[in-house]
């Protein structure tokens, strides 16, 4: 699993100190080129960014530069993912923060965590949020409903939200999965399985007060 460029930038910034610096520095000395060589580039370009004397731009040029950026380096992530891959997308058919058409049994709203489940022609996906300072955990499980239910084991899974988030991450042998994200809001997954790619697309629902 390749770091994003914003995860190399955080790195270089922050040092071992930094959030995900630990999974960063490993899978650096995994010894992958590519991510070294993204490495290099960014710390060349923060080298001449502080030996350049030009007057600062303000701030919200580069706030809106890094955003432009980011979201290009995610679309571009999507577009991989999604060559040559047929995309089917996922139907909510459970959710504990909708309404009684979507809600588990005797369950209205969830203060704390949030449960959904989707199904697609082939897949089903069962998902837990709880929520993280900000963000939340992601603890869900895949199955394969064709030729009969069983675990999706060793599914490749592409988890976005809002702020260009990103994150990539498999199921294990159970078809389980557990990733942090920073910002929950227009969350998507999007899986992996054979020559096709489902995607599951979180509805946003407002903090309970």
């Amino acid at each position: 699993m390749h770091p994003t460029d914003s995860q190399l930038i955080g790195y270089l910034l922050e040092g071992e100190s930094g959030r995900g610096a630990a999974r960063v520095a490993s899978h650096l000395h995994e010894g992958c080129p590519d991510c070294a060589k993204r490495l290099r580039q960014y710390e060349a370009l923060m080298q001449a960014m502080r030996a350049d004397r030009t007057p600062e731009p303000p701030a919200e040029w580069v706030e809106r530069a890094i955003r432009l950026y980011s979201e290009g380096d995610l679309k571009a992530r999507i577009r991989e993912w999604c060559a040559g891959l047929r995309e089917e997308v996922a139907r909510l058919v459970r959710d504990s923060a909708g309404g009684p058409e979507l809600g588990w049994a005797g369950t209205r709203h969830v203060a704390d965590s949030r449960r959904v489940r989707f199904e697609s022609e082939s897949v089903e996906l069962d998902l837990q949020l709880e929520p993280i300072a900000s963000g939340g955990l992601l603890t869900g499980q895949l199955s394969l409903l064709e030729p009969e239910p069983r675990p999706l084991a060793n599914a490749r899974l592409l988890v976005t939200g809002d702020d260009f988030d990103m994150h990539e991450t498999e199921t294990d042998e159970l078809g389980e999965f557990s990733v942090e994200i920073r910002n929950v809001r227009k969350l998507t997954l999007r899986v992996i399985t054979a020559e096709k790619l489902t995607t599951f697309s979180i509805p946003d629902v407002d903090p309970i007060s």
